[in-house]
Formats: C-alpha cells, structure tokens, sequence
C-alpha cells in the first residue's frame, strides 16, 4: 500500500525529494528510503539531480509506473462499476450518482 501511496503523490503532485515524500506519508526517512529503492529496482520512479539544487536527488515517476497507475485506475474503475451494479438498486445508484459531486469536493482534499 505504501508504494502504490507514493505512485499515486508523484504522480499527482510531481517530482519530489526522499524527504518530502516521507513527511507526505507520515513515515520515516529511512523507510522513504527503502519503498524508494524498490520501486526504483521495479522500473516505477526516476532519480535525478535537482536542477536548482544538485546536492538534492528528486524522485519522479517513470512511464513504467505512469502505465502501471492507469492499469491500477482501470480495473479499480471496472470493479467499483461491476460492484456498484450488483449491489445496489436503481434508486440507490440514482442517489450514489446526485451524491458524486460533494465526493468528488471531498476527496481533492484527501
């Protein structure tokens, strides 16, 4: 969950140093440290030397990890319709639909 955490913030907030990420995820740097290397091992995120800052390393998500969210989304996308139609009544799925907007508010702030 932690990996697929730290995709998910590069991807929507951009590049970032070690440190930022683990202050993001409220873990410690040394374990930023180790989910960074794997990911890094696995093809998902890119080291390079920040341009304003060589001292800094800012890690990015690579096309590999890019393509690997969109599959995640897409199938997370098909269960949640598969779900949504065989667990709840049309009326239920009319109100799951007028309530989209305020979760779609709500969750630009999770």
């Amino acid at each position: 969950m932690s990996q697929t955490s730290v995709l998910v913030r590069l991807d929507r907030e951009g590049a970032a140093t070690g440190s930022e990420l683990a202050a993001g995820e409220g873990v410690r740097p040394q374990s930023m440290a180790a989910i960074l290397g794997v990911l890094h091992e696995r093809g998902l995120v890119t080291r390079a030397s920040d341009p304003a800052d060589g001292r800094r390393i800012l890690v990015s998500l690579s096309e590999a990890g890019r393509a690997g969210l969109r599959g995640a989304r897409r199938e997370k996308g098909r269960r949640l319709t598969q779900a949504i139609s065989d667990e709840l009544t049309p009326e239920e799925q009319a109100v799951l639909a007028a309530a989209l907007p305020l979760l779609e508010r709500i969750t630009r702030h999770v």
